[in-house]
């Protein structure tokens, strides 16, 4: 009975819990908004940013810091697990909280290590930003070579795309064919469409990845999306006077045809397109 009575008090608790905690927040009442928190969720990477951001609202840049690093991702105690949303969040707020207690040279270590962990662009601008002159060249430099040995291909290709520089794209793409992810239509896609004007081999071989993941794997739903990029990775070859180590392209298409010759969903698109395979 006493069991029942307390779960069914703890909806209500939460209620008045989170009231409680709109109201200190609404009146700028951080400590009080702190104490609604159990000590160890205070200690989780999700709280600790949320009641730093108040306390450097405030002017309270030391009470920040200590409340971030109590609740660091790598140490955090907290019940649940640190998502990247939230470790991303927890950084952003560090990264305020050691700016406003004078810890520049700290702040820029964090932005590059948390750079070369992530190969996040905004960081690496931030980082940039805050070099003396001229040094920024350099380190641009330094944050491209980075990027180029990458564990993951994706995360470079991506990096390369958007900031942008295509020429380092391609050779990504070129030194790391066996690498490239056919599953993801949606960075394959933006890469081949940026690269296909200078550097058509490079957006060649990103879009026969993506056609054999199809095929390979028999996703019915991208049939259509294969067949345009089999046609525009045939316009391309147009554009290669030399494959070099990899297949022409009607080498690719006869290799397909001798595979997946069977599957009809995708011959059909390739015939509403007015082709074969």
């Amino acid at each position: 009975m006493n069991a029942k009575r307390l779960r069914g008090a703890d909806p209500m608790g939460a209620v008045y819990k989170d009231a409680l905690r709109r109201l200190a927040d609404a009146s700028g009442d951080i400590d009080a908004f702190e104490a609604t928190f159990a000590p160890e969720l205070r200690r989780t990477t999700l709280v600790s940013a949320e009641i730093a951001r108040r306390l450097l609202a405030a002017g309270r840049g030391e009470d920040a810091l200590a409340t971030l690093q109590a609740g660091a991702p790598g140490e955090a105690r907290g019940r649940h697990p640190t998502s990247v949303e939230e470790r991303a969040a927890w950084e952003e707020v560090m990264l305020e909280a050691l700016e406003a207690t004078g810890h520049h040279q700290e702040a820029q270590q964090r932005r590059w290590a948390e750079f070369e962990r992530t190969l996040s662009i905004p960081l690496l601008r931030a980082y940039l930003k805050n070099l003396p002159d001229f040094d920024d060249v350099e380190a641009e430099d330094q944050a491209k070579a980075v990027a180029r040995r990458f564990p993951r291909f994706d995360t470079a290709l991506a990096f390369f795309v958007s900031w942008p520089d295509f020429p380092a794209a391609s050779r990504l793409v070129l030194s790391r064919s066996g690498e490239i992810n056919g599953a993801d239509d949606i960075l394959i896609t933006e890469a081949a469409r940026r690269l296909e004007g200078a550097y058509p081999l490079a957006a060649t071989l990103l879009l026969r990845a993506s056609i054999q993941h199809v095929l390979t794997y028999g996703v019915a739903t991208r049939y259509a999306d294969a067949a345009r990029q089999l046609l525009e990775a045939e316009s391309l070859a147009a554009m290669i006077a030399d494959f070099g180590e990899y297949p022409d392209h009607a080498s690719f298409a006869a290799d397909l045809r001798a595979t997946h010759a069977r599957k009809q969903g995708f011959r059909a698109e390739l015939e509403a397109l007015g082709a074969t395979i």
